[in-house]
C-alpha cells in the first residue's frame, strides 16, 4: 500500500518523466528508421500520463494502474531501444532499469541523454 507521500512522488516523477518527453536524421540510422524512431521517442510523454492518479484512494487499483503504466512504458522503451543507434542503448537500458524499480528520480536522470539526443537529432513533429 502506498503512503500519500510515496504516492506523490510516484505522480510527480510520471509528470516529470512525460514533460521531458517534449522532443522538437539520426547519426547512424536513416530513413524509415529515423522516422521511426523519432515518432516512438515523441511518443513517450503520451504513455507516462496515461496513469491515472485519480485511483490513490483505493491502494489496490492505484497499484494494479501504476504497475500497468510502468509496463506501457517499459514497452516503450523496448521498441525504442530496437529502433535506437547503438551510443543510446546503454543510457535505454539504464532508463528501463530505474523505471522497472520504480527508481523514478533515477529515471528522469537516465532519460536526460536520450531527451538531449532526440532534440539535438530528429525534426519536431510536423501539424
Amino acid at each position: 500500500m502506498a503512503s500519500p507521500r510515496q504516492t506523490t512522488t510516484v505522480v510527480g516523477a510520471l509528470v516529470l518523466l512525460a514533460a521531458c518527453g517534449g522532443t522538437p536524421g539520426l547519426p547512424g540510422i536513416g530513413g524509415d528508421s529515423t522516422a521511426a524512431f523519432c515518432k516512438t521517442a515523441r511518443g513517450l510523454p503520451a504513455v507516462a500520463e496515461e496513469f491515472d492518479a485519480d485511483s490513490v484512494d483505493d491502494p489496490a487499483t492505484f497499484d494494479a494502474e501504476l504497475r500497468s503504466a510502468v509496463d506501457s512504458y517499459l514497452a516503450e522503451l523496448d521498441d525504442l531501444a530496437s529502433r535506437a543507434p547503438s551510443d543510446l542503448e546503454k543510457d535505454i537500458r539504464l532508463l528501463m532499469s530505474a523505471v522497472d524499480q520504480y527508481k523514478f528520480a533515477d529515471a528522469i536522470d537516465a532519460k536526460e541523454p536520450l531527451d538531449i539526443y532526440v532534440a539535438e537529432h530528429c525534426e519536431p513533429p510536423t501539424t
